[in-house]
C-alpha cells in the first residue's frame, strides 16, 4: 500500500473561476509517523489533520519539511471540511476542502495539511508547490485535497 495525494486549487474572483490548479503532493517524514502513530491507541501523537494552509515558498519539497517556506494562511474548524471518498475501495481516501478567502494581494505557490491552528505551528503531513497564482483582496482559492491509501 502506498500513501499518495494530490490538491486541486480554483482562484475564483467575482464569481468566475479565473484559474485552476491540479497538482501531486508529497507525504512528509513526520506525516508517515503521525499517521501510523494514529492507529496505535496507546500512543499520543498529537491531533489529526484539520488544517490546511497556503504560503509562497520554495519549489523544493524535501521529506523533512515541517512548514511551508512563508506561511500566508492557514484555515481549518469550519473553513475547512474533512470526510473520506473513494479511490480503489470504499472510503480508502481521506479528503479535505478548504475554502480561503484573500484578503491583499498574494502570490501563493504552496499549500501544506496540518494538525494545528496557528502560522508555522503543528505537525505538516503532507506539502505540494505549485505554479504562481497571482491572488488580489477578495478572490476567493477552495481547495480540494484528497490522501490516498492505495
Amino acid at each position: 500500500m502506498s500513501v499518495k495525494g494530490r490538491i486541486a486549487l480554483k482562484q475564483i474572483r467575482e464569481g468566475q473561476t479565473i484559474s485552476e490548479v491540479y497538482n501531486p503532493n508529497t507525504i512528509l517524514t513526520i506525516g508517515k509517523s503521525q499517521i501510523a502513530g494514529h492507529m496505535v491507541k496507546d500512543l499520543n501523537v498529537g491531533d489529526a489533520v484539520d488544517w490546511m494552509s497556503l504560503g509562497l515558498g520554495s519549489d523544493t519539497i524535501v521529506a523533512t519539511d515541517t512548514t511551508l517556506g512563508s506561511e500566508y494562511l492557514k484555515y481549518g474548524l469550519g473553513s475547512l471540511v474533512g470526510s473520506t471518498t473513494t479511490t480503489t475501495t470504499t472510503n480508502d481516501t481521506a479528503l479535505f476542502i478548504g475554502s480561503f478567502g484573500i484578503t491583499a494581494t498574494k502570490v501563493i505557490n504552496e499549500a501544506g495539511l496540518f494538525n494545528a491552528s496557528g502560522l508555522n505551528t503543528g505537525s505538516m503531513y503532507a506539502r505540494t508547490c505549485f505554479a504562481d497564482i497571482t491572488c488580489v483582496s477578495g478572490d476567493t482559492v477552495i481547495a480540494d485535497w484528497k490522501i490516498a491509501f492505495a
